[in-house]
């Protein structure tokens, strides 16, 4: 009796090429997510919406190219506020990968950029994130 493998497609190659022009390997439903980033990646709703769907089902990759290339949208828009938003979820995300020294950079720029628009609120929130993954740090 002999075996046969399955062909599996490719990972999404988001990350690396910097578009979501190769994401064969992804269920449908991200997949029409990542045509509509890609067709309108100004639009951070749908970043945040897409962000707990990869973080659940552990697309690191893909969590990490759909922040990277919001927080890229953000800055050349000036949006500041939601740039901020983005930082602190991505630290979020390094912590739970246990990438702490990242998490830290992540949320420090976080806070910066709450305290820089007025919010304490979420400058707050985010300081709570920095000083968790600071300990995690020093463990």
């Amino acid at each position: 009796m002999t075996t046969t493998k399955k062909k599996t497609a490719a990972p999404c190659q988001a990350h690396a090429a910097g578009s979501w022009d190769n994401c064969a390997g992804l269920p449908l439903a991200l997949r029409i997510v990542a045509v509509l980033l890609a067709a309108a990646p100004a639009r951070v709703d749908l970043a945040f919406a897409v962000v707990p769907y990869l973080s659940f089902r552990r697309h690191a990759a893909e969590l990490l190219a759909t922040m990277t290339n919001t927080i890229a949208d953000l800055r050349r828009a000036g949006d500041r506020h939601h740039e901020a938003g983005v930082l602190n979820c991505l630290g979020k995300a390094r912590y739970d990968e246990h990438r702490y020294e990242e998490a830290v950079d992540a949320f420090t720029g976080a806070v910066a950029l709450f305290r820089a628009v007025g919010d304490r609120q979420l400058a707050q929130l985010a300081a709570r994130n920095l000083a968790t993954a600071q300990d995690a740090v020093r463990r």
